[in-house]
């Protein structure tokens, strides 16, 4: 099946948060990495966005997707931000945008987070014989400053990183 990407807002086959077009110019302005970023093909910049929007897209959030066959989390409808105005539900806000380059950024400049099995973060080091593992402590399974970044959107906006945790999280 051929790869086709999609940054339409509450699109039923939507799998990006952010257009590259978009991406290029939020890269351009923001990210240390814009080099890389920029070196890349357009599709390879597709997949990044792509990859990064779905690991976005697992977190739990507030509010309610604007239309029920809409494929991604955003946009969402019935959020206030900190200043008591409604969110828009129509679009995909700023932030989701910029989160969504973040963490593709994350994913460009860091190697061992393009590796399939995630549960090798959790190790510093591992020496096969004889065996020596040592824990990363710690370790970062996200971008610095993300989850601040999301939740600026409106209070309470970001409730979980995990759709498995049993308790809410408020960030704020």
């Amino acid at each position: 099946m051929a790869f086709t990407f999609n940054s339409t807002a509450s699109d039923t086959a939507a799998n990006s948060y952010v257009s590259v077009s978009d991406a290029n110019d939020l890269f351009a302005g923001n990210y240390s990495s814009f080099d890389k970023w920029d070196a890349l093909s357009d599709s390879e910049k597709q997949r990044l966005l792509v990859q990064a929007t779905s690991y976005l897209n697992a977190w739990v959030y507030a509010g309610w997707k604007t239309s029920e066959s809409q494929k991604l989390e955003w946009p969402r409808q019935y959020l206030i931000d900190r200043y008591g105005k409604t969110v828009p539900s129509t679009t995909v806000p700023k932030q989701m945008e910029e989160a969504t380059c973040l963490m593709a950024e994350w994913f460009l400049t860091e190697e061992d987070r393009l590796l399939p099995d995630i549960a090798t973060l959790q190790y510093d080091t591992f020496k096969a014989g004889p065996l020596d593992l040592q824990i990363r402590k710690g370790g970062r399974l996200m971008p610095i400053g993300i989850e601040d970044l999301i939740s600026s959107i409106a209070t309470g906006v970001l409730v979980s990183t995990t759709q498995s945790s049993p308790s809410v999280r408020f960030v704020r």
